[in-house]
C-alpha cells in the first residue's frame, strides 16, 4: 500500500499511528510497504513511525514544521533504500523556466 502525506494527515493528532494500525502485515513485514510523500513539507504527525517502511518522496530534506509554524529541512529523513522521485512540472512552467536560462 501507499499513503501520501498530503491527504489529510496533518489534521488529526495520532493519524500516522492510526493508519499503522489498521495495516494488517505492518507489524511483521514492515520493509514491504511502500509510503508515499507527495509534498515538499511533511505535515503528517510521527512520520518516523512508518520506518522501516520505505519511502517514495519527491523532497529529500523535506520541510519540517513545528506547533509553533516554524519550518527547517530535515537531514535525516530519507535514507539509502528509498527512492526520489521528481514532483511533476507542467509544460508551462517549464516553458517559463526557460525564459531564465542562460548559457555558461
Amino acid at each position: 500500500p501507499a499513503y501520501s502525506s498530503c491527504q489529510d494527515l496533518h489534521q488529526k493528532p495520532g493519524s500516522a499511528r492510526r493508519i499503522l494500525a489498521s495495516l494488517d502485515h505492518f507489524e511483521t513485514r514492515p520493509e514491504d510497504h511502500l509510503f508515499l510523500f507527495t509534498c515538499e513539507i511533511w505535515k503528517m504527525d510521527h512520520w518516523s513511525e512508518f520506518r522501516p517502511g520505505r519511502f517514495l518522496l519527491v523532497e529529500p530534506r523535506p520541510l519540517i514544521c513545528g506547533e509553533d509554524k516554524q519550518c527547517q529541512h530535515c537531514q535525516d529523513c530519507a535514507e539509502e533504500h528509498d527512492v526520489v522521485i521528481p514532483s511533476a512540472t507542467p509544460a508551462i512552467e517549464a516553458h517559463r523556466f526557460s525564459y531564465f536560462e542562460r548559457s555558461v
